[in-house]
């Protein structure tokens, strides 16, 4: 029983409610190598919340890439989640979303929006506890993402933040 209460206090330290989300993903040199060996191809994020009662979503990455960017980009997904509150939501999704590779020390982030296609079927309203992921197979090349003059890794981390503008 102790054990879950920590679970879930953890959970809930992580979680953001507003749209905004930051997500440092340690151990890289471990994962990545779990990833090319085909051990572990996909983490995923916590889960956070457009709002106090709004969508439910997490972030998916692939540092051995995913689809289109196998073997040669990190991919990075977002995935609606079933929420809570779903019947309050108008649905399919529709927010601009914003998702950054942050680079820690020289400011170099790599950043990318798209706006949800309305027809694909990641952007309805969940049946199951997870939509398929959607978003971006080729985020970042894996030479750039290993390059010198960048930080993207730093103390075996790596930074990524989610934004949903739920405004627009």
């Amino acid at each position: 029983m102790i054990s879950n209460l920590v679970s879930r206090i953890h959970t809930l330290e992580q979680t953001t409610y507003n749209g905004c989300f930051l997500w440092k993903v340690s151990e890289v040199g471990l994962r990545t190598r779990e990833a090319q060996d085909g051990n572990r191809p996909a983490l995923y994020s916590p889960a956070f919340y457009t709002s106090r009662y709004g969508y439910k979503v997490c972030l998916k990455l692939f540092l051995n890439g995913d689809g289109t960017g196998t073997g040669t980009h990190i991919s990075l997904f977002l995935v609606l989640m079933k929420g809570e509150y779903d019947f309050l939501l108008k649905w399919p999704f529709r927010h601009k979303v914003t998702l950054s590779l942050l680079d820690q020390e020289n400011k170099h982030h790599i950043s990318t929006s798209f706006r949800p296609l309305e027809s694909s079927s990641s952007f309805q309203r969940p049946v199951s506890e997870t939509n398929v992921a959607s978003g971006l197979p080729e985020f970042c090349p894996l030479n750039l993402l290993h390059c010198s003059r960048t930080s993207y890794i730093h103390n075996d981390t790596l930074a990524i933040q989610a934004v949903i503008d739920t405004e627009t």
